[in-house]
């Protein structure tokens, strides 16, 4: 844990929100809750200042309309110096406000979105997401932290912070609540835990990286491979599914194990949606 830590570290870019939020991940798996609330309000920092750069645009032009509302308003109190203007448009009493956690690259979860997969018995699975933002937060018990709350898309039925997925609360005492999907920043070889309890240890790892998957002569570059696999038994080193993501698309292909009759099922995409 501390060498991947340590390269991680080395390595850190602080405007990106997936680094720091893994960084925090490991943190407070390994019980130091204090920095990992630190590297936690960096990810919070970091994804407000990408929202910010992403709306810096749109915001120009409200700027532009609103200095219009105002010339014409003042004209009209010119005109009209008599005339009392009722106010009809009282300020909202609701003055609460949350940043958005927008989908990165290689698993873009926008609001509105779909992917259908077809898999070895010719089985159809349709995954969506939901039509727009849902406010969410999570809590360490064992820590007393409560995080703070987001906007994130939901795929199916599941919050999404960047590359985690809130699959908590975990009933297990220390579990972290986000179990990391994937990482587009980490070498291939890199891994980590997402469960750990009563003797039984699952993990992923990044087995490739910018590679080209075809599926039905189709190719889907850049592609990066994760394994999930029993790291620690019973079982040991079994591998439960091999799943590939693919920029701009999200996941595109998984292989599942079943380690009692050692069959694969393959799931591949044949249809998707990306509303961004």
């Amino acid at each position: 844990m501390n060498n991947k830590l340590s390269k991680i570290l080395k390595n850190l870019n602080k405007n990106n929100p997936g680094e720091l939020i893994e960084i925090s991940q490991l943190y407070f798996e390994m019980n130091k809750f204090e920095k990992g609330k630190y590297y936690a309000t960096l990810a919070r920092k970091a994804m407000q200042k990408k929202r910010k750069i992403k709306t810096e645009h749109m915001k120009n032009q409200k700027t532009l309309i609103f200095l219009l509302i105002l010339f014409v308003i003042s004209c009209i109190f010119a005109c009209k110096k008599d005339e009392s203007i009722p106010d009809n448009n009282p300020p909202n009493p609701n003055t609460t406000s949350y940043d958005t956690i927008y989908p990165l690259d290689y698993f873009p979860a926008f609001p509105g979105s779909y992917w259908k997969y077809v898999d070895s018995n010719n089985d159809t699975t349709l995954i969506k997401t939901d039509s727009s933002y849902q406010k969410d937060y999570y809590t360490i018990g064992s820590a007393a932290y409560i995080s703070d709350t987001f906007f994130v898309p939901i795929y199916n039925k599941i919050p999404i912070w960047a590359y985690e997925a809130h699959t908590g609360p975990i009933s297990n005492s220390g579990s972290y609540p986000l179990t990391m999907i994937l990482s587009d920043s980490l070498p291939i070889g890199s891994n980590w835990i997402i469960y750990n309890w009563s003797g039984t240890q699952v993990s992923r790892k990044i087995i490739v990286k910018d590679t080209t998957i075809t599926i039905s002569s189709n190719p889907y570059y850049p592609t990066i491979a994760v394994e999930e696999y029993y790291s620690y038994g019973p079982p040991n080193y079994i591998w439960i599914a091999k799943r590939y993501y693919t920029k701009n698309i999200g996941l595109i292909r998984e292989d599942s194990y079943n380690s009692i009759d050692s069959t694969i099922n393959t799931k591949q995409i044949i249809d998707y949606f990306i509303n961004n």
